[in-house]
């Protein structure tokens, strides 16, 4: 089959709008006003929630699944490029490239086929995922946690004949650090100096953990430090540091457990200021055989994948305890690059995966 060739022209478009309409973190508003008249122009319920997410449905019945998608997209804004087989462009893979795919499989259903009684498809189009907090998802998890979907498929990359399993956890801190003003020549430490040696902790914590682990070569039971900022300054007549840390977390870590660890062998100030757990879901449920015949009668060799960031699965998976997974066209790779970019070919088969799950839902 020559792929891309068989991608409508309004599905094409949607993909092309959604990566043109800027939607940093918090300024999904626009954005979510396009997808929001599109469902609705396809004869799909949809309207914006009080948090900013898109909510669309399409059935009647009880047994819900849901698209779960995110509208935002990190910083900075990619000048769109587009030609015949690709479009380069922020959120192309993260995460508008598995979002248009989702509508567009949706679109396609409930274009040619009547409301389901037995089942009903929840599409979901939500705010402030790539900032700690993850707004819409919480605001998701909590409105759906007596009820909650059967199974979910969260909007991100994997490729299109690559299914996401997992997602190791966050924390996300400050640490700050304090010391008088001396003359640099004096052998007392700076602020700076006191931020530096507890990083230097962090890392040998880190390092303590992962030399113990049953799987030293995977990276999804790995506990990594990243260093994200380091600033110091004089204010007031003191001197001071201050670090901006992510810490990523394998299954099995608490993460009051794991901060208050911290705070008790670090010197300066810790805060906390966003945490998510470590995920994973099952592979034998109804949602993954789905998943697996539809790839397969595409030609495709489905494989299974673990992810070392987050996503919304972090925030809804442990609210909702249902089968779940990531799916999405694009090559994650390429999240948040300057070269972040989705073929057309790619973008149609992961509508055509998502079209046949639709068309037998779990």
């Amino acid at each position: 089959m020559d792929w891309g060739k068989g991608l409508k022209e309004d599905e094409r478009q949607l993909l092309i709008d959604l990566i043109k309409i800027e939607s940093p973190s918090t300024g999904e508003t626009q954005v979510a006003k396009h997808l929001c008249d599109w469902l609705s122009s396809r004869g799909i319920r949809s309207r914006v929630d009080q948090v900013g997410n898109v909510i669309a449905t399409w059935g009647k019945g009880k047994r819900t699944l849901c698209l779960l998608g995110h509208m935002d997209t990190v910083l900075p804004i990619l000048p769109v490029a587009l030609d015949d087989a690709s479009i380069t462009g922020r959120g192309a893979v993260d995460a508008k490239g598995p979002l248009a795919a989702m509508a567009s499989a949706l679109g396609r259903v409930a274009e040619r086929e009547d409301e389901p009684d037995g089942h009903r498809v929840l599409l979901v189009g939500a705010v402030e995922e790539e900032i700690p907090g993850s707004r819409g998802a919480k605001h998701l998890a909590k409105r759906l946690a007596k009820t909650p979907p059967i199974a979910t498929v969260i909007g991100e990359p994997s490729g299109w004949d690559r299914i996401t399993l997992g997602y190791r956890g966050c924390l996300r801190m400050k640490l700050a650090t304090t010391a008088p003003i001396r003359h640099s020549a004096t052998p007392h430490g700076t602020a700076a100096e006191q931020g530096v040696d507890d990083w230097l902790r962090i890392l040998e914590m880190a390092r303590a953990y992962n030399e113990k682990r049953d799987d030293p070569h995977s990276l999804f039971s790995e506990l990594s430090p990243t260093l994200l900022g380091f600033s110091s300054r004089i204010r007031g007549g003191v001197d001071e540091a201050e670090l901006d840390i992510s810490l990523r977390t394998p299954l099995g870590i608490s993460s009051g457990t794991l901060f208050e660890a911290l705070k008790d062998n670090l010197t300066g100030h810790l805060t906390l200021f966003g945490a998510q757990a470590a995920y994973r879901s099952s592979r034998n449920t109804p949602l993954i055989r789905g998943f697996l015949r539809a790839i397969r009668s595409l030609g495709g060799r489905p494989t299974f994948s673990l992810k070392s960031g987050t996503s919304d699965m972090n925030v809804v998976g442990p609210e909702w305890q249902t089968s779940m997974v990531a799916y999405g066209p694009g090559d994650p790779q390429l999240s948040h690059t300057i070269a972040e970019r989705i073929r057309f070919d790619e973008y149609e088969r992961g509508i055509l995966v998502l079209e046949q799950l639709l068309m037998n839902l779990p």
